[in-house]
């Protein structure tokens, strides 16, 4: 939770996109990609109209 507060995450968002993602992924390259410090950067890297909550 601290994590996703460091990087301005809100913990709700994260956790739902985390437990969205996480039970159909086995590739530990991408759940490598599911940080909240990954997640923060992606979003800072998407279009403004595209992210989600």
């Amino acid at each position: 939770m601290e994590n996703c507060k460091l990087h301005d995450l809100p913990v709700e968002a994260y956790l739902k996109e985390l437990l969205t993602a996480l039970p159909g992924v086995t590739d530990p390259e991408v759940i490598a990609t599911l940080t909240p410090a990954r997640i923060a950067a992606a979003r800072r890297n998407q279009p403004r109209e595209d992210r989600v909550a």
